[in-house]
């Protein structure tokens, strides 16, 4: 068990999707289900559901590869807080066809969503690769 459950939750699943596994079990906790709430509204992962050990996430795959990558921006040691002009400077250089994961006062919302809807930003907590 991690001290640090975001790296562990994301280390589960990068490993399961390149493993091409179903389902992957991730602890539960209440970050790593707002994540899971959010990929599952973007349609990154096929469901999860919530089971008496943790949570069950069902993976999504195209053509027997899987579709996204997760990977992590803050760490406990080095929080990445950036403002919205560095955000829309990265989201257009960088053009890689996902999105950020931010926590923000409002909650985990997406780049998209921090850009076009609430003009707010945050800690930038991952990246998802699609």
């Amino acid at each position: 068990m991690s001290n640090f459950t975001v790296a562990d939750f994301v280390s589960r699943v990068n490993v399961a999707s390149r493993s091409r596994l179903k389902s992957v079990l991730v602890l539960h906790t209440r970050l790593s289900f707002n994540i899971l709430d959010v990929l599952y509204r973007n349609g990154i992962i096929r469901s999860f559901k919530i089971v008496k050990n943790g949570i069950l996430v069902f993976l999504k795959y195209y053509q027997n590869k899987s579709i996204f990558h997760l990977k992590l921006i803050s760490r406990p040691g080095k929080k990445v807080y950036w403002t919205l002009g560095k955000l829309s400077l990265r989201y257009n250089a960088n053009v890689f066809g996902g999105f950020y994961l931010i926590s923000t006062s409002f909650g985990l919302l997406t780049s998209n969503d921090c850009l076009l809807g609430r003009r707010i930003s945050g800690e930038i907590l991952l990246k998802v690769e699609i």
